[in-house]
C-alpha cells in the first residue's frame, strides 16, 4: 500500500478504486448488502475488501475481509473485532462490514466513517 502524509503528518493511504462516506449511526455497513451499490462495486469490496476512517475516537465493530473469505463470502456465524479509532486515522485492517452506533451487542463510537478501497 503506497502511503502519504496529511497536513498534520499522519499517514494517509493512497486509493486508486473508490472513496466515499456513510452514515453509521442507524444502520450497518456492509456493501454486500448495499441496494445502492453497483454489482461491480459489490465485487470489488468482495475482492478487497476497504479500509475505514471513523468520525470519531474510540471502539469500532467490523469484520474482516479475511474472516468473510474464509468463511465462504458469508457474514453468518462470524464475530466482529474492536478497533481503535484515534486522531482520524485510517484504521489499517480490510474489512467487509462495520457496526453502527446504535448497535445493542457492537455499538460503534463513530456515527460515520470514511471507506476507502486501496491500489
Amino acid at each position: 500500500m503506497a502511503i502519504l502524509t496529511d497536513r498534520e503528518g499522519r499517514n494517509q493511504p493512497l486509493f486508486l478504486d473508490y472513496y466515499e462516506y456513510y452514515s453509521i449511526a442507524t444502520e450497518d455497513f456492509s456493501p454486500t448488502v448495499d441496494p445502492s451499490l453497483t454489482d461491480e462495486q459489490i465485487g470489488i469490496y468482495e475482492d478487497k475488501g476497504f479500509l475505514v476512517k471513523p468520525n470519531a475516537d474510540g471502539a469500532l465493530y467490523g469484520i474482516t475481509l479475511y474472516h468473510y473469505l474464509k468463511n465462504g463470502k458469508s457474514l453468518t456465524g462470524l464475530v466482529p473485532q474492536q478497533y481503535i479509532g484515534k486522531d482520524g486515522q485510517w484504521i489499517e485492517c480490510r474489512l467487509i462490514k462495520v457496526y453502527a452506533a446504535n448497535d445493542a451487542t457492537y455499538a460503534s463510537i463513530a456515527t460515520a466513517i470514511n471507506v476507502g478501497i486501496t491500489i
